[in-house]
């Protein structure tokens, strides 16, 4: 562990509601379907935060932004308190009218969390794949997350590389918990009926259902986890496998390969060169929380007493030598997009 200990957790304090004016916005460092996340400054406590503006000009994306903003703001979810979890620390009391500098307005609410200072770990991962020890040291983090909702009674049911984010040690942080609900527990398992997530990580259960047919929720945030594993090792999208028959390719994800197990299976691994280097105990982790049967797949303690989690792992100090290495190189391309942009502009005014 560092010994200045620059990135301990606070405590948790109370969330509680205000108004826009509280804050003085700053730059954008994020956007979306149903709005923008900016960087802000409490103007109160000086405290920096993500403001995350939900608001839309198509009425249909706004009445969904305003359900996952309840989502978000739901009994539960709103005191989730987990070193590994993005806390929320203020919302909207009531919806607003937002001016863009444009003059434009809109109809708005907003959610303020906790600023992840070193960004999202998909950013990062662009760069160059990691190593098994690297993938194990935020696999263990991401876990602890999961199992802390889990025993929450809450499922996340989005869990993917593009909403887990880093402090300033670069420690992960599961955010986004716009689809998160809670769960009944049932002989079943944790048992959800409306279909929500990402495509390229939703499970073969949720593929074609409506949302009428009940699933395992927990099942899903696992299967999650898998692909989440596998994205880190490979850098890139788990089911991208490109088959090629005759002058067409066809997309085939990795459940629907068959034989079920893909280590019998090795022509399949070959579509992901990486995985030369995968050891036998990260595949067949990774075979096991991403099987088709949800009734197979592991519990978040037998995924911890799995071998792959007694392998090799990252030391923090590795991390954060390894995590700023990237940092570096990502914001030195990130300068020369909008260097690059502001050129192009000031050119084609120059032109007009």
């Amino acid at each position: 562990m560092l010994s200045d200990n620059t990135c301990a957790t606070a405590t948790r304090a109370k969330v509680f509601t205000a108004t826009l004016d509280r804050y003085e916005l700053k730059e954008t460092l994020g956007t979306g379907g149903y709005g923008k996340v900016k960087r802000a400054v409490d103007r109160e406590t000086g405290e920096e935060v993500a403001l995350k503006l939900l608001y839309s000009k198509n009425y249909l994306v706004y009445e969904d932004a305003k359900k996952y903003f309840q989502n978000e703001i739901q009994e539960g979810v709103a005191e989730l308190d987990h070193p590994n979890l993005v806390k929320l620390i203020a919302y909207s009391e009531k919806e607003f009218t937002w001016r863009k500098p444009s003059g434009r307005t809109y109809k708005a609410l907003f959610l303020a969390f906790e600023l992840c200072a070193s960004g999202d770990i998909f950013d990062l991962l662009c760069l160059e794949k990691y190593s098994e020890k690297y993938c194990l040291y935020y696999f263990k983090q991401l876990l602890d997350a999961v199992s802390h909702m889990h025993q929450s009674g809450l499922v996340h049911r989005d869990l993917k590389l593009e909403n887990v984010f880093m402090d300033e040690c670069f420690n992960l942080k599961v955010g986004d918990f716009g689809f998160t609900t809670p769960v009944t527990q049932t002989e079943s398992g944790s048992m959800c009926k409306d279909t929500l997530g990402t495509p390229a990580y939703m499970p073969p259960e949720l593929k074609g259902k409506d949302s009428f047919v009940e699933y395992d929720g927990e099942k899903v945030d696992i299967f999650n986890c898998g692909v989440m594993l596998f994205m880190l090792f490979h850098a890139q999208v788990y089911n991208s496998v490109q088959l090629k028959y005759g002058k067409f390719d066809t997309s085939i994800p990795l459940w629907a390969m068959k034989p079920s197990d893909p280590l019998e299976r090795p022509q399949y691994w070959r579509y992901y060169p990486q995985s030369t280097t995968a050891s036998p105990a990260f595949k067949e982790l990774f075979v096991w929380m991403t099987q088709r049967d949800p009734k197979g797949r592991p519990t978040v303690e037998q995924i911890r007493a799995h071998k792959f989690m007694q392998g090799e792992c990252a030391t923090e100090e590795e991390v954060i030598t390894e995590q700023t290495r990237r940092l570096t190189i990502f914001k030195a391309q990130q300068a020369k997009k909008l260097a690059e942009k502001a050129q192009a502009k000031e050119a084609l005014r120059n032109w007009r």
